[in-house]
């Protein structure tokens, strides 16, 4: 049985106050889920304020046919993914870690036109995602000690992966 951690409103909603721990959840009728953790509600101000439960990534993929076949896409954006640095990693050093991500993951006959376009990957903290009016790519990689200039920049909000 999968595992999924829920948000407190969410454990609430289907359990009162008994401890939700260890209970299961019928997600759309159809996947059975057992609660393995609460999480505090995100705050009404935040662009995850609506999100309810986080599920491994190894469930969503097995139960949508869509994303199994997004996710042996190389030109699809759609899933960000949020890591966590330990505290004595810098994000120059990170970034510089994952800058050539691409080039290393995808097959040659892709790397061929992101090398044409100098993509890379690139991490961005959270803290500044609000804070600019626009978002200038040249600030972010001097500010972060990169150096090279992207092409493209793809970024979309619908689905949220946290790794620590």
């Amino acid at each position: 049985m999968n595992s999924i951690v829920i948000a407190a409103s969410t454990a609430r909603a289907f359990f009162g106050d008994s401890d939700p721990i260890n209970k299961t959840i019928k997600i759309d009728n159809k996947l059975v889920v057992s609660v393995t953790g609460v999480y505090k509600d995100f705050p009404a101000n935040s662009d995850y304020s609506d999100v309810k439960f986080f599920s491994p990534w190894s469930l969503w993929v097995a139960s949508n046919d869509w994303i199994q076949r997004a996710s042996q896409s190389w030109d699809n954006s759609s899933f960000p993914i949020f890591i966590q640095l330990q505290p004595n990693v810098s994000m120059a050093a990170a970034n510089a870690a994952v800058k050539d991500f691409f080039y290393r993951s995808v097959p040659k006959e892709i790397s061929v036109d992101m090398q044409k376009y100098k993509m890379q990957a690139l991490l961005y903290p959270t803290k500044d995602w609000h804070l600019y009016s626009e978002f200038r790519m040249e600030a972010v990689l001097l500010l972060y000690g990169c150096s090279g200039s992207l092409a493209f920049l793809y970024y979309s909000w619908p689905v949220s992966t946290l790794l620590t």
